[in-house]
């Protein structure tokens, strides 16, 4: 039965990996995906090499999730990946974020950041109170129901890009309305909440608690705590970065140290540090994915020494 259904998985994956190379537009986008099949395939190697084809299939999946991000066609990759997530969960919830991420980076061209806008105070602040109460729910998940907080997450990752493909592909529902008024009118309808799933998935997929803890709290309410308090109070602007000021750097510092510190200590200083100032530099890259990256890398190499 086990051979039946990795082979069925296989058939799928290669299907959908045809497809996929079929409606390529350029040859960049599939060496992108080339090279996640590839670097998946080694992360994976080195953790649990039994299962490299399974979760390398994995990856094929989440890129034509991606790949299909804002079309009606993007419900039957979802489909296909539910079953993929439920069936293979016994691989551990690490291992498939790490398969989601990957799948998922592939194809993260489409949201590419864009600074040529200008978004209204309101709506960032609003923005940003929303991330706050979503990370607030998240935090609290993870620390009263740990074993399943990893899972739950990804389900919310899951329900998150359903919701936001249903409100492209039926722009007048109610769902839609509202979702769009938080959105930024130069990018692409649901830019921070991908960067922000994928900041998770980073966090999931390699590290455990409290670390991962830790850094989630870094992307939903430090870099929240510095958008919010830099747009309203933010007088005083950082000499390498003109977007962003001295008291949002602060107040991300302020808030990271706060609550890590119940659940790292004294080390919730340089996490917070690291963090704020990672938030604060002037990167082409999405606030809630190079903070998460840079703040699991610590952690990796601190629990390596």
């Amino acid at each position: 039965m086990v051979l039946l259904a990795d082979a069925a998985l296989y058939i799928v994956a290669a299907v959908l990996a045809v497809y996929r190379i079929s409606k390529a537009k350029d040859v960049n986008s599939l060496f992108v995906f080339a090279a996640m099949l590839v670097f998946g395939g080694l992360v994976f190697t080195s953790e649990l090499i039994s299962a490299v084809p399974v979760l390398v299939s994995g990856i094929v999946i989440f890129d034509g999730l991606m790949f299909t991000y804002g079309k009606r066609l993007n419900y039957a990759y979802m489909a296909i990946a539910v079953v993929y997530l439920l069936y293979y969960a016994h691989l551990g919830a690490a291992h498939m974020a790490q398969v989601m991420l990957f799948g998922l980076v592939s194809e993260v061209g489409i949201f590419k950041p864009s600074h040529n806008g200008v978004t209204l105070k309101s709506t960032e602040v609003q923005r940003d109170l929303v991330q706050i109460g979503l990370g607030a729910v998240i935090l609290l998940v993870f620390v009263f129901a740990t074993v399943y907080a990893d899972r739950l997450t990804i389900a919310l990752i899951l329900l998150g890009f359903l919701v936001s493909n249903y409100s492209i592909t039926f722009k007048k529902s109610g769902i839609a309305k509202s979702l769009g008024a938080l959105e930024r009118e130069y990018t692409t309808f649901g830019h921070g909440a991908i960067w922000l799933a994928l900041g998770s998935l980073v966090a999931i997929g390699f590290l455990h608690m409290p670390y991962v803890a830790v850094a989630l709290i870094s992307i939903f309410l430090g870099d929240a705590a510095a958008t919010i308090v830099g747009v309203n109070y933010g007088k005083h602007r950082l000499p390498y970065n003109r977007k962003k000021s001295f008291e949002g750097s602060i107040a991300s510092f302020l808030v990271i140290l706060a609550l890590s510190y119940f659940l790292i200590g004294p080390l919730a200083v340089a996490v917070a540090f690291i963090a704020a100032f990672v938030e604060s530099l002037p990167w082409h890259i999405d606030d809630n994915f190079d903070v998460a990256v840079v703040v699991t890398l610590f952690f990796i190499a601190l629990l390596a020494l």
